[in-house]
């Protein structure tokens, strides 16, 4: 019997034997009937396993009762098959005799061939399941999966998990590898298809780990629409697949079958009118909405503004970006894409209260009261591109603010007569980029068609010793509504950036 088989049944089939008495149980009773359900599989383990090594004992102990026999002598000068007597033998080798039975009783019958060897079940091997077993919900509810490992007497040290599921019902929104972050040197590998319904990671642990009850991950989902039941599966046989490791060889289940090594996870959603619910938004992040507003007309800007317009080298200077929203009209995804010069200015680290402060970050600490996101995708600066990537949304309500949603600090490296910061709008499907969106749309007000900057920012560099100007310009140039002082470039050209369709390339 495999371990855990009841759990191995195709994905058509039904999760326990007796579904319709464990669909009118109430969520404590299946709880409890699925801890029994265990329990009794790791007894039957234990029993099948005494009984095994038993068995075992008591047949070395027969075969040392029997006593040696001893190597028959071959017997020579026998006539073979078919020669008569008196003539003379045949030279060269013995020839072997074919008996043959007497006619007036039966030979014994031929020995049947040994079965073939059966997958042991061993409470060695590694168990992996989802917690809690069942879970109640309401449509457009989120609610939270464990997945749990356990190693039993084994280690683990390489994890892979996928988690099928149906997409119609439910809604992946994220999944938290932070319980992972003592038992990896790499990062973990994610990978997600929302029109498969799966969700898959992996990673390689810092060796051999033994897993007592470890939690791998915690999934959030979002229940869609109303269901008696939507199973979360360990996923088998595809590419990504589940599977627990030691030295490449699974751990997980039977030595027969991994899939007999999972308990898997049923969730109930109940009906529940007009609750707002996820729009989902492919493998680039996540948006949310109601089922009940529909997206405004676009009427958001993006901006940038500074103290200053010049700085001595070496010299510090901050750029806030302003989110202009004046009709207080709802979004709940904001996307920034800026370019400068890294040979000029660099951006310097600001992030004591941030959201996310992995590398170098802008700040957005100070705006988190007015705009109160809870998805953090990126929040990056590279100094040696000269880019800076944020990108960030609200999953639950939307947000309704106006005002400065971040800030830059950037340092000034040397002396140059301009050199421009640009908040950059891609070409529309091209990442990253600038923008603002409601239920997937963009909002944004006077949005170009193609690449193009959406504001601008002209800096002069002066040296150390040098006066800077104020937020007025004091060098005679004039400044247009971009913000980009009049020279005799183009505003929509900034110095040292090309803008190309559907790319962003800086001139070296």
């Amino acid at each position: 019997m495999a371990f855990l088989a009841i759990f191995a049944a195709p994905a058509h089939s039904q999760t326990t034997p007796d579904y319709d008495r464990m669909k009118n149980m109430s969520r404590e009773e299946r709880i409890k009937a699925h801890q029994e359900r265990i329990e009794k599989i790791i007894k039957e383990t234990r029993e099948r396993q005494q009984k095994e090594a038993e068995e075992q004992k008591a047949k070395k102990a027969e075969e040392s009762k029997e006593p040696a026999t001893a190597n028959p002598t071959p017997l020579t000068g026998l006539p073979t098959q078919g020669q008569k007597p008196g003539t003379a033998l045949p030279t060269g080798p013995v020839q072997p005799i074919a008996a043959q039975p007497d006619q007036g009783k039966k030979g014994p019958p031929p020995p049947q061939a040994a079965p073939p060897p059966q997958a042991a079940r061993s409470s060695s091997r590694a168990l992996l399941y989802m917690k809690p077993f069942d879970t109640v919900v309401n449509t457009g509810e989120v609610f939270t999966t464990e997945i749990i490992a356990d190693s039993r007497d084994g280690s683990v040290d390489h994890l892979a998990l996928r988690l099928d599921y149906p997409p119609s019902l439910l809604n992946p929104l994220a999944i938290d590898v932070s319980p992972l972050a003592s038992l990896v040197d790499e990062d973990v590998q994610y990978d997600t298809n929302p029109a498969e319904g799966f969700v898959a990671i992996s990673a390689p642990l810092t060796g051999p780990t033994k897993m007592n009850s470890q939690v791998l991950a915690i999934v959030y989902w979002e229940a869609l629409q109303p269901t008696e039941t939507a199973e979360i599966r360990f996923g088998f046989g595809e590419k990504p697949d589940t599977a627990l490791l030691l030295s490449g060889k699974s751990v997980l289940g039977t030595e027969g079958g991994s899939s007999d090594g999972v308990i898997h996870s049923n969730v109930i959603i109940r009906s529940l009118r007009n609750k707002p619910i996820a729009q989902k938004a492919g493998n680039k992040g996540l948006l949310v909405a109601s089922s009940r507003l529909t997206p405004p007309t676009s009427g958001l800007e993006l901006a940038l503004s500074t103290e200053k317009r010049s700085a001595r080298a070496g010299e510090k200077f901050s750029v806030e970006v302003d989110l202009r929203n004046p009709d207080l009209l709802p979004f709940n995804h904001l996307m920034l894409y800026l370019q400068f010069d890294p040979n000029v200015l660099e951006v310097v680290d600001t992030d004591r209260g941030n959201w996310s402060r992995d590398g170098i970050n802008i700040l957005d600490a100070f705006a988190h009261e007015d705009f109160p996101f809870d998805f953090h995708k990126q929040n990056m600066a590279d100094n040696k591109s000269g880019e800076i990537i944020y990108d960030v949304a609200r999953e639950l309500d939307p947000v309704r603010a106006t005002g400065p949603v971040a800030r830059i600090t950037f340092r000034a490296l040397k002396t140059s007569p301009r050199t421009d910061i640009v908040l950059v709008r891609n070409q529309p499907g091209i990442s990253p980029t600038s923008d603002i969106q409601y239920l997937q749309q963009s909002v944004l007000k006077d949005r170009p068609s193609e690449a193009a900057p959406l504001d601008g920012l002209a800096m002069q560099i002066l040296p150390k010793n040098a006066a800077t100007a104020g937020a007025n310009s004091q060098d005679g140039n004039e400044t247009n509504s971009n913000g980009f002082e009049e020279e005799n470039d183009s505003p929509s050209e900034p110095r040292g950036i090309v803008l190309q369709a559907g790319t962003i390339r800086r001139n070296r």
